[in-house]
């Protein structure tokens, strides 16, 4: 997924604007396709919808009204906050499926032996080592953003 950086950004504060950087360019799409992603994969069938909806919009720290408005793309702007959240969200999200994935592999591993799943295996540690580095990155910038406060 590339970033886009635009002429128009929704910060709130000449704080959250000059705490932009070139690694936190973000654009109200990127976070409209994170959120659209994290409520797709969570519904599991009919009438799911409202519990994946309540329980994605809380690991983004919105209400579900908002929540549905971002997919919806109602929003008017987007801070820079909010987008942290919402991918902060997704990349927590990222790392619980790397989990559930490797817990597979694991079983598989037991299964049939090391040989089949090996590569799979140490792909797989490089990337949750990718995703939890950008997890910590994220968390990092909001708690300078608050600090700055």
């Amino acid at each position: 997924m590339t970033r886009v950086e635009t002429d128009t950004l929704a910060a709130t504060t000449k704080q959250e604007a000059s705490a932009m950087s070139a690694v936190d360019a973000y654009s109200p799409e990127e976070a409209i396709q994170f959120a659209s992603k994290m409520f797709k994969r969570r519904c599991e069938g009919w009438g799911d919808e409202t519990r994946a909806l309540d329980e994605v919009s809380t690991w983004c720290g919105m209400s579900a009204r908002s929540f549905k408005r971002l997919m919806k793309r109602d929003v008017k702007d987007l801070t820079l906050r909010s987008y942290r959240k919402v991918r902060l969200a997704y990349v927590d999200f990222t790392h619980r499926l790397i989990s559930e994935l490797k817990n597979e592999i694991y079983a598989l591993e037991e299964t049939h032996g090391h040989a089949p799943v090996a590569d799979i295996a140490d792909s797989l540690a490089v990337i949750e080592a990718q995703v939890k580095a950008e997890k910590a990155a994220i968390k990092k910038r909001m708690q300078d953003a608050e600090t700055k406060r």
